[in-house]
């Protein structure tokens, strides 16, 4: 029954009747539909806000019809998006400042379903920080198409400074607490690579004693579709904290700071545009060569020509060490002794960020440890224009 008749399908003007009134309605939900959408699209093109409540922000509405006059920035939930932008762009880890929010008991920005709230997560404060609305910028459909009416938390370069540190996976370092089981308790456990497969090396202690009897504490590939390659703990860490320090000695060949007025964000924008384009370039060569157009000898040749420029400008495109914590060691009196001082989880957070460290598979025999194997580069190289001084 609709519209208070009783139709009878069995009766073709009443099954007639019936279709008409489906496609009607559909009809009808189409349209209700398209304005709807209409009405998103336009205010997305006004710079006006659309759907739940950022964090960080508040509502002001007129109190005779209830319409919507301004979003304005919320004091105080501003300044937890201002202070963990600037802790990270000074190399505070987000699961670090995350622990600081829960044991301050900072309300989290949706309210618990139950009794029992979380607390912050990494996710949620890097979703918050990410998001192009703290910069005052409008986004529709996945994509910022301009300002935004609402003011911003932040500037928008360092909004994009903040996302380019966030985006980079060397500097996403978890913070454990000592008395946690999983606190870390070797140097180069998940930060050294695999030279063959890339992935990271953990620490084993093999029950196979060497010929002297001490046990093999060995940094191994535990990738079943790898595992070639296995080396000493003891003598790669010696090893790698030398080359750490004997590198921190000589700063004018690191890019070490980002000073307060380098803009260093158009340079590595360059850089990144740069290695697209080349990547882009050797996918094209593949392509032609998938096609038949040119000979392996020729891709061959295109790859090794592209190859070192991509490496380089992937380098370049990673953003300059704004971390106080390398400050304060490249300008102690005493490197090693403020190395020292240091715990393991912040060692291991500054090699992971300054070093790419990867472990080949050993070419001699007999036991013999071989240097050679442990290959360590920057993994960003200095600007030109970049001059190093020691902070009086």
């Amino acid at each position: 029954m609709t519209k208070g008749r009783v139709y009878d399908f069995a009766r073709s003007d009443d099954a007639f009747m019936m279709g008409l009134e489906f496609l009607t309605a559909e009809k009808d939900a189409a349209v209700i539909r398209e304005r709807q959408l209409r009405t998103v699209r336009l205010n997305a093109q006004k710079g006006r806000p659309h759907g739940r409540l950022p964090y960080g922000y508040r509502r002001v509405y007129d109190e005779s019809t209830g319409a919507l006059l301004r979003q304005e920035i919320d004091p105080e939930k501003a300044a937890i998006i201002t202070r963990a932008v600037d802790e990270i762009l000074q190399g505070v880890p987000v699961n670090r400042i995350i622990t600081r929010l829960n044991r301050e008991g900072v309300p989290t920005p949706m309210k618990p379903l139950s009794g029992m709230s979380r607390g912050w997560m990494n996710a949620t404060l890097v979703q918050i920080i990410r998001s192009p609305t703290v910069a005052g910028l409008r986004k529709y459909q996945g994509e910022v198409i301009g300002e935004a009416d609402w003011p911003a938390i932040i500037p928008v370069e360092t909004w994009e400074k903040v996302n380019r540190v966030l985006a980079d996976k060397a500097r996403r370092t978890r913070y454990v607490e000592e008395d946690n089981h999983s606190h870390p308790k070797w140097l180069l456990s998940f930060v050294a690579r695999c030279g063959f497969c890339g992935r990271f090396l953990a620490r084993v202690l093999n029950v196979v004693p060497r010929k002297n009897g001490k046990p093999r504490n060995n940094y191994v590939c535990q990738h079943i579709g790898c595992r070639r390659v296995s080396i000493d703990v003891e003598r790669t860490d010696a090893y790698v904290l030398e080359a750490l320090l004997s590198w921190l000695s000589t700063p004018e060949s690191l890019a070490v700071l980002a000073g307060p007025d380098d803009d260093w964000n158009d340079r590595v924008r360059e850089a990144e545009e740069q290695a697209t384009t080349l990547r882009d370039r050797l996918d094209e060569a593949a392509e032609q060569y998938a096609e038949g157009k040119i000979s392996l000898a020729m891709l061959a040749n295109v790859e090794q020509r592209l190859t070192p420029q991509i490496e380089q400008a992937a380098r370049e495109a990673v953003p300059p060490v704004a971390d106080t914590a390398v400050l304060d060691l490249i300008n102690a009196d005493d490197i090693r002794a403020a190395w020292e001082l240091l715990d393991l989880l912040e060692k291991r957070r500054l090699l992971k960020m300054l070093l790419d460290i990867r472990i080949e598979k050993s070419q001699l025999t007999g036991g013999i440890f071989d240097y050679s194997r442990i290959k360590i580069a920057p993994r960003f190289v200095a600007p030109e224009t970049y001059h190093w001084r020691r902070v009086a």
